[in-house]
């Protein structure tokens, strides 16, 4: 069995190609979403920059119009961002923040208004990046933070107990950091499982052998991971 470390709407994708698979898995949040004040009618006539889904969850909790400037990092967040009802989305179509960052600075112009939407962590500060080039209104506004659970749920710690979760789904350094803190809480070593993550800079956190990181960061390409290392480890 694979745990995936997300919240249980954003891991419907990675349940059901694991089930297509055979493999079962758990879902466990290992942080939870708390929404921050912020004054969005400052975001009126800006381009509204986003690389979350979180963000647009943050938007919607704000009562934000729904026909602000979206720019979304990625395809699956537009679409999310859509269903949440928002009119005017675009989709950078990137994998990545380094991706969006160099999206910002080919396709806006530099004397426009510019805000990146965030939580209270980022892995890159594309604020900086763009005022360095010489864009002349860019700002950053967090408009949420992620709480860190204390412990795990009752159906994750029978599962624990009974040593039925063999692989671990980990998509945040952050994530990967608590993770480990909690199998520790419980007297479980963090060796004891194999990693399934989408990037170096996770798998850096783990200081364990069976780290498996996928070519791209992507989920499809974390499932690829998956698909050829999970019965491989369990049959060792």
């Amino acid at each position: 069995m694979i745990l995936i470390t997300r919240p249980v709407e954003d891991a419907i994708y990675l349940q059901q190609r694991l089930k297509s698979l055979n493999i079962e898995s758990l879902v466990e949040p290992l942080f939870v979403l708390q929404p921050l004040w912020f004054d969005v009618a400052d975001l009126i006539a800006a381009k509204i920059v986003v690389s979350s889904k979180n963000a647009i969850r943050a938007l919607a909790w704000a009562r934000a119009s729904r026909d602000l400037q979206l720019y979304t990092m990625s395809d699956n967040i537009a679409e999310f961002a859509i269903f949440s009802r928002f009119s005017n989305v675009v989709s950078c179509g990137c994998g990545t923040a380094k991706e969006l960052e160099a999206y910002v600075l080919s396709h806006f112009s530099k004397d426009e208004r510019v805000i990146y939407l965030s939580g209270a962590e980022i892995t890159r500060d594309i604020v900086s990046s763009c005022l360095e080039r010489g864009f002349k209104s860019v700002e950053r506004r967090i408009c949420y933070m992620m709480c860190p659970v204390k412990e795990f749920s009752s159906n994750v710690y029978d599962a624990l107990m009974r040593k039925s979760i063999s692989g671990v789904i980990l998509l945040s350094r952050q994530a990967a950091v608590l993770c480990k803190s909690l199998f520790l809480k419980y007297g479980i070593s963090p060796s004891f499982f194999s990693y399934f993550v989408m990037s170096s800079r996770i798998a850096s956190t783990l200081s364990c052998d069976t780290v498996y990181v996928s070519s791209v960061p992507t989920l499809d390409a974390l499932v690829d991971v998956i698909e050829r290392h999970y019965y491989v480890e369990r049959k060792t």
